[in-house]
């Protein structure tokens, strides 16, 4: 490979650069353009384009050479693997254990001419006419006594050179079996057959025994009992390589300057075809760049530039519709917009903008006003924080998020009650919301939230009797909904605030039959998560579980005047409900995981809470104060 000498410029003192930036000389500069001509321009221009097809093609060969150096590394070694898991294990392994260079020459001969060396000698034989353009030797080592030798166990051509001895006709040093082979000057060799490795040299090293530049590529060879016997060794020439590399030079020179001459001939053609033309289209160029559409493009002829004139003028005249176009829909768009804002920020429901991530990215004045939020504090605001969950309950924080997760993943839109709390005063608001993904324009997403306050229905003050039955699924996002169902029913007969507390418990206990009876989540494993923060996963993989996703919880209402009675029943094994029925207050407020507190809060607030054997159901009743 030629020296390459870095080739680089310098201006004295910048001079070249100060003179360029003179006007009279750029004016010169340009003069000497102009009367060039676009002829003479388009000649330049082809000499500058052959240069650089020049300098591109002496990169692009040596790339070629540089990829096709290392494709015949590569085939080398694949050869030499391939063609190690080709040599007969037993035969090779019976072979290589009988060489050594002390033999005498009658048994070295009879070994040779072995049916065992002739099987082995075929194989590596067959191993070089797979590529006998590139293959050179073929031979098998093993290792010696000495750290720096090796033993030939068979050589692909001693036989043939066994023949020609015989008649006096040779012309090289012949590989006998258990010839030793001094390994001192190929360092890979060493290397490979010491540790038994597939390598192959990267330089091409001269071997003074056999006269030869070669490139070896060397595989262990395996014996029967799959312990390493021996080195393939697999020799490619510089002969060769330079052959290869002159059948790819001369293929990429002959498609270089075809390559190049029809390049070169296509820009001529085309820079012919456009000089009288060009003038009239470029005016035009101007006309519209300055906003002048008024300026009309006409070639006349027959042929493509004719038909391009036309088009352009057509394009002319479609862009003076569309700039008319564009700023009758700027206007209207900026109309649409103030009438959005409007909508957005005059409307009496809670509006909310969430970034993928349930982040406020907008907020309309409700949404302020309902949070007790400023405009710029609520923005980034995770939507979790400005709800309210009762008894900072982590089940129902866990369901919603998620029910939030699942809506994300199916990309559609859903509907579920909120509970808003407003930060100032900790006041809570019901409201009924609608989630739903938006597509923007680029691509991007945003979730729309739309809430509306819950209006009490007046028919409820004069409910005299109700019964409601129903199964629920293993789904925590309902249990809000149907504890507020329920409530609506206690409306009409509880004292102011009774309804809360009882909706609390309710939501406590109903939430217990889901986790620890249906889905068999005990205290420790819910402890274990929330300490991991994996309480939702553990949720889906019971959920998912076949012996659980089936089960439901029923739950039976009765409402009157006087009373409330329920019954929740869960399809679990039950439990030693007796052992949490005597926890006290101060038990409750010291077991971190609320564990027992739904049965805590239903005795607290409900006048009768009976458990039935074995522990999966629950018969609650609530009386209700006479009215004065």
């Amino acid at each position: 490979m030629a020296n390459r000498v870095p080739l680089s410029f310098r201006f004295p003192s910048g001079g070249m650069r100060k003179a360029l930036s003179r006007p009279a000389d750029m004016a010169e500069c340009n003069m000497f353009a102009n009367r060039l001509g676009l002829r003479g321009r388009v000649t330049v221009t082809l000499l500058c384009l052959a240069i650089v097809s020049l300098l591109f093609g002496i990169v692009s060969y040596r790339l070629m050479v540089h990829l096709l150096e290392a494709e015949l590394r590569n085939r080398l070694k694949n050869l030499a693997q391939l063609g190690a898991l080709s040599i007969d294990a037993d035969a090779f392994a019976r072979l290589s254990a009988k060489a050594s260079p002390d033999l005498p020459e009658a048994t070295r001969l009879g070994l040779e001419f072995s049916s065992d060396y002739r099987l082995v000698s075929e194989q590596l034989n067959d191993i070089r006419d797979a590529e006998p353009t590139l293959i050179h030797y073929v031979y098998t080592l093993r290792t010696s006594s000495q750290p720096q030798e090796a033993l030939f166990v068979v050589d692909a051509d001693t036989l043939n050179l066994l023949e020609a001895a015989r008649s006096g006709d040779v012309s090289e040093e012949i590989s006998r079996f258990g010839a030793a082979y001094d390994l001192e000057p190929f360092p890979v060799a060493q290397i490979a057959l010491a540790q038994g490795r597939t390598m192959v040299e990267q330089e091409f090293v001269y071997d003074e025994e056999y006269d030869l530049n070669a490139i070896s590529g060397y595989a262990p060879i395996y014996g029967p009992d799959g312990r390493y016997a021996g080195l393939l060794g697999v020799d490619m020439s510089d002969a060769d390589l330079r052959a290869a590399l002159g059948r790819a030079r001369q293929l990429w020179l002959w498609s270089f300057l075809f390559i190049l001459t029809l390049v070169v001939g296509l820009l001529l053609y085309a820079f012919r075809a456009i000089a009288r033309p060009f003038k009239e289209l470029r005016l035009a160029a101007e006309a519209i760049g300055r906003g002048d559409f008024s300026r009309p493009v006409e070639i006349p002829g027959n042929d493509e530039l004719s038909d391009f004139s036309q088009t352009f003028d057509r394009m002319r005249q479609d862009l003076s519709e569309a700039r008319s176009s564009l700023e009758s829909e700027v206007q209207e768009r900026a109309r649409a917009e103030q009438r959005y804002r409007l909508l957005f920020s005059g409307t009496q429901d809670l509006v909310i903008v969430l970034d993928p991530q349930f982040r406020v990215l907008e907020a309309n004045r409700v949404a302020c006003t309902l949070t007790g939020h400023t405009m710029r504090s609520i923005l980034g605001q995770q939507l979790s924080e400005l709800l309210d969950f009762p008894m900072s309950d982590n089940a129902a924080r866990a369901g919603l998020l998620a029910e939030l997760k699942q809506f994300r993943e199916e990309r559609g839109s859903m509907m579920r009650p909120l509970r808003i709390r407003r930060r100032t005063d900790h006041s809570v608001a019901e409201l009924h919301a609608r989630f739903e993904f938006v597509q923007l324009p680029d691509e991007q997403e945003e979730i729309l939230v739309r809430a509306s306050p819950v209006f009490e229905d007046p028919l409820l003050r004069h409910l005299a009797y109700e019964k409601l039955v129903f199964k629920l699924p293993n789904d925590i996002a309902l249990v809000d909904q149907l504890v507020h169902r329920l409530s609506q029913s206690l409306r009409a007969h509880c004292a102011e605030g009774e309804e809360a507390v009882l909706s609390v418990a309710l939501r406590e206990i109903i939430v217990n039959a889901i986790e620890h009876g249906n889905l068999n989540i005990t205290h420790g494993e819910k402890s274990q998560a929330l300490d991991e923060g994996r309480l939702i996963e553990l949720f889906r993989e019971r959920l998912h579980d076949p012996r659980f996703r089936n089960r439901c919880v029923t739950v039976t209402c009765r409402v009157t005047r006087q009373q409330a009675a329920y019954v929740i029943t869960d399809e679990g094994d039950g439990f030693d409900f007796a052992k949490l029925a005597n926890l006290g207050q101060t038990e409750i407020e010291r077991a971190d995981k609320a564990h027992g507190r739904g049965i805590f809060l239903t005795r607290q607030f409900f006048d009768s809470v009976e458990y039935e054997p074995p522990g999966n159901r629950v018969r609650l009743l609530r009386r209700f104060r006479s009215p004065e």
